[in-house]
């Protein structure tokens, strides 16, 4: 009998004699054991180990899919896919079997199995799978110094649950890196927590959690293009002003932000018009362009005159621009140019921003830089000085929120003489 002992890598990480997940028996299409445990002992524990039994097989599942060899593969050729098998989990939740109980350490743990047989899994009915449905239970071994005024456990618990939100990640995109600003501040995408180890030498300390992930709220995010791209400030500037308020209707009945202050504003959309009178009829030629506050060109729409014209009178410019808004063609075309252009703005990075401070306050630049290196959200970087102020320039997909909460006092910390935030807008915080 062939066993394939595979470490989660993919959604849980193993520390030491932590259990890993088998698949073995090929001759009966596959039978997937692990252990499921949890923080404690006696009946509270079991129960709880047994709950989140069946929350463990889309972990377990999916990371022994990824790292089967290709010879182990060929030999497991007849696996269920995981929509398949999570839907015989959901129709028949018998099939989840909790076997004998057993310690591990401070924990409480049962063993799992489930067949794999692809065969027991066929069904003529229709049925969809929606994997941000599920929260999903990680395990994760993290290290860390003490950090930003956190005392290193506590650094390493964050370490920890960073780690935790990026594997999930991982399982929703195939490529999670435009999304590394969403693993800085990983709470809002952890249900709960538990520190199962915890150890500290020589100012470096080490813990092992148990995170269950909202994985609903992470496919959320990761999939609409504006919350990826951190939630950018529009601006409608129009060459004639009464255009301006209809544009900015339709960018707030899609849930993005609009300012008219252009100080405060990430995105420009530029309305172009240009009225054809051609005597008896009169058409609308109409533009939208985007531009970010680095002159960056993220998108671009034309209507077509020629589609629309009515009689010539005084107002008809109006009329025709609203009558071309409220095409449906058009407003597909229009709000498919706007996710494209926040798709092109999280590629390049995110929104432009500034941090700006007093010419002499670093200590040194090559502390900068280091900082900008663990800082993997802050992307394109320059530095320049304006007048007595340095000015720190980059994107980012962080809202200055956040900046404010992981980067800044980083920043603070390499900084010659005590000072503070004196300005938060934005996208621009002064340093004074």
């Amino acid at each position: 009998m062939t066993k394939l002992r595979l470490a989660l890598a993919s959604a849980i990480l193993f520390a030491g004699a932590l259990p890993a997940a088998e698949i073995s028996h090929p001759e009966q299409g596959g039978v997937l054991a692990f252990s499921s445990c949890s923080r404690g002992r006696g009946a509270a524990a079991i129960d709880e180990a047994t709950r989140l039994a069946a929350k463990g097989v889309t972990a377990a599942y999916q990371g022994a899919r990824e790292n089967l060899s290709a010879t182990e593969a060929e030999e497991f050729a007849n696996l269920p896919e995981l929509p398949e098998l999570l839907k015989a989990v959901e129709q028949t939740p018998e099939r989840v079997q909790i076997g004998e109980t057993f310690l591990q350490g401070s924990e409480t743990c049962v063993a799992v199995s489930l067949p794999l047989s692809i065969e027991a899994y066929q069904d003529d009915g229709d049925w969809s799978w929606d994997s941000a449905e599920d929260d999903l239970i990680v395990r994760v071994k993290a290290t860390a110094k003490a950090s930003n005024g956190l005392p290193a456990i506590q650094a390493a618990e964050l370490a920890a649950l960073q780690q935790a939100v990026w594997q999930g990640l991982s399982l929703i995109v195939n490529d999670p890196s435009p999304f590394v600003h969403l693993k800085a501040l990983p709470k809002p995408f952890v249900s709960e927590w538990m520190v199962l180890e915890q150890s500290e030498h020589q100012g470096v300390a080490t813990v092992v959690i148990n995170a269950e992930l909202d994985m609903a709220e992470l496919s959320r995010v990761a999939s609409n293009p504006y919350l990826a791209a951190g939630s950018p400030r529009f601006m409608v500037h129009a060459e004639q002003a009464h255009f301006a308020a209809p544009i900015m209707a339709v960018l707030t009945q899609q849930g993005f932000s609009v300012t008219q202050d252009f100080d405060h504003a990430d995105i420009i959309v530029r309305v172009s018009t240009e009225l054809q009178d051609s005597g008896e009829y009169s058409r609308l030629a109409l533009s939208l362009s985007l531009l970010d506050k680095a002159s960056a060109r993220l998108g671009e729409w034309h209507n077509e005159p020629a589609t629309l014209r009515l009689p010539t009178r005084e107002g008809i410019g109006v009329r025709l621009f609203g009558a071309h808004l409220a095409s449906e063609d058009n407003q597909l075309a229009i709000l498919s140019m706007m996710e494209g252009g926040l798709e092109q703005l999280s590629q390049i990075g995110g929104r432009y921003n500034k941090v700006s401070f007093p010419r002499d306050a670093l200590i040194s630049h090559s502390q900068l830089q280091h900082l900008l290196d663990q800082h993997s959200y802050i992307y394109s970087p320059q530095l320049s000085t304006d007048g007595r102020q340095t000015v720190l320039a980059f994107r980012t997909r962080m809202a200055n929120k956040s900046l404010m909460a992981d980067f800044i006092p980083s920043l603070l910390a390499i900084m010659e003489s005590p000072l503070a935030v004196n300005t938060v807008t934005n996208n621009q915080i002064i340093i004074r």
